[in-house]
């Protein structure tokens, strides 16, 4: 008789955890209004402090990207990436833009409740050292 190995999924708190920053920013987008320091968009990540939105999110869609082509997922994040942009650049955008944009984070949240905890901690610390050696490259460039 062959026995299965436990697969750790993720709890509702450690969903709860990790969506409730990006939560917070499509809380505020779909009232029509996103907390700003010197015009740069901002949302204060689950330390308490505050971070600039367009690169947090670019990391999100770059971390799920990695992890669907690894692990063979179709993963289509047009609607996120049009949305870091109008962000960026101050654009307005529509209800439906912010809905399509969710829509892409409720896509994520329903792959990180399926798969074992292991895997998306290792496309999370591979994105990790990725952002740190593109960070220390450019560092080295200035």
């Amino acid at each position: 008789m062959r026995r299965m190995g436990i697969v750790n999924r993720p709890s509702l708190g450690d969903c709860y955890q990790v969506f409730s920053p990006i939560d917070e920013v499509f809380t505020c987008l779909e009232q029509g209004e996103v907390n700003s320091i010197n015009g740069t968009p901002v949302f204060k990540d689950r330390n308490g402090d505050w971070c600039e939105i367009t690169p947090a999110v670019e990391g999100w869609i770059s971390l799920w990207e990695r992890l669907c082509r690894g692990e063979g997922y179709e993963f289509d994040a047009k609607a996120l990436t049009k949305l870091v942009a109008k962000l960026r650049y101050d654009s307005p955008m529509t209800e439906q833009e912010v809905a399509d944009a969710k829509a892409v984070i409720e896509v994520t949240r329903s792959l990180y409740m399926k798969l074992p905890i292991e895997v998306t901690k290792y496309y999370a610390q591979i994105e990790e050292i990725e952002i740190k050696a593109k960070s220390l490259a450019m560092r080295e460039a200035a």
